[in-house]
C-alpha cells in the first residue's frame, strides 16, 4: 500500500522549477505566472533571466564562480 502523499507525488521533476519559485528574497527569481502548456519553455526562459540579472558572478582571475543561495534550495 503506497501512503496517499506519494501517490500525489512526481515520479520526474524539472529540476528549472526552481526558477518559477519566489520566496520573497532578493536573491530568489521574481514572481511570475506559468501557462500549463508552455511551462517548460517558460521555465528556461526564467532560468536564462535569472543568470543574467546577476544570477550568477564569475571570477576570472580566481577561477571562481558564485552563485546565489537558490542552488542550496
Amino acid at each position: 500500500l503506497i501512503p496517499t502523499k506519494l501517490q500525489h507525488a512526481l515520479v520526474k521533476m524539472n529540476p528549472l522549477v526552481h526558477f518559477g519559485l519566489c520566496n520573497g528574497t532578493k536573491s530568489s527569481p521574481k514572481v511570475r505566472f506559468f501557462s500549463p502548456y508552455r511551462v517548460a519553455e517558460e521555465l528556461r526562459s526564467a532560468a536564462r533571466e535569472f543568470f543574467e540579472n546577476d544570477g550568477i558572478e564569475v571570477d576570472l582571475e580566481k577561477r571562481t564562480i558564485h552563485l546565489t543561495p537558490i542552488f542550496k534550495w
